[in-house]
């Protein structure tokens, strides 16, 4: 089929308009009954501009609210040259900004098509608690690497660096410098 110039797209390529997804069976409570609901989540590497966003967003506000100003100045060490510095920021552990880190992911990327609206923020809320199956959803989906996260990513494997939420496995969290034992 010609474009406005008169030249066809590239021969056999096929342009996606719909999301990848795969369905998850979540049990929610609906008109004050327990119910299973199937959710759609969107796979990370088809998904809709939106999904991107939000995601993209949700780690913005992670980003902003772990990375402080390193007022105590804390000397950190660069674990491959030995050097020791001093950075302008630092990342501090946050249970808070974890969980909505986690929450808000979920409800960019879950979609009840019946009630055509993503999962709703208390449900997902249960779902990002620690055992609530948070990662396992978000490693399906591409949004999260568990085994990374796990320290069992390996290269050869096609292991890569976690891009996830979790205290020891964002890229973010973790810092390229560890603290030295020694004061200031």
């Amino acid at each position: 089929m010609p474009g406005r110039n008169g030249t066809a797209g590239p021969p056999g390529r096929v342009y996606h308009a719909v999301p990848r997804t795969a369905v998850f069976a979540i049990e929610v409570i609906r008109g004050g009954e327990p119910r299973v609901v199937d959710f759609h989540g969107q796979y990370r590497d088809r998904c809709t501009v939106w999904a991107q966003i939000e995601v993209e967003a949700a780690w913005d506000r992670w980003r902003a609210t772990v990375r402080v100003d390193n007022t105590d100045h804390v000397e950190v060490v660069d674990p491959l040259t030995g050097e020791v510095t001093v950075p302008a920021t630092i990342y501090r552990e946050s249970s808070l900004a974890e969980a909505t880190l986690r929450r808000d992911m979920l409800v960019a990327v879950l979609h009840d098509p019946q009630a055509d609206a993503p999962i709703q923020e208390h449900e997902a809320d249960v779902i990002a608690a620690d055992g609530g199956g948070w990662d396992e959803i978000l490693s399906v989906l591409g949004w999260h690497n568990t085994r990374a996260a796990e320290g069992t990513a390996n290269p050869e494997d096609g292991g890569e660096a976690d891009v996830s939420p979790g205290r020891a496995t964002s890229p973010d969290a973790r810092p390229s410098t560890v603290p030295t034992t020694g004061g200031v």
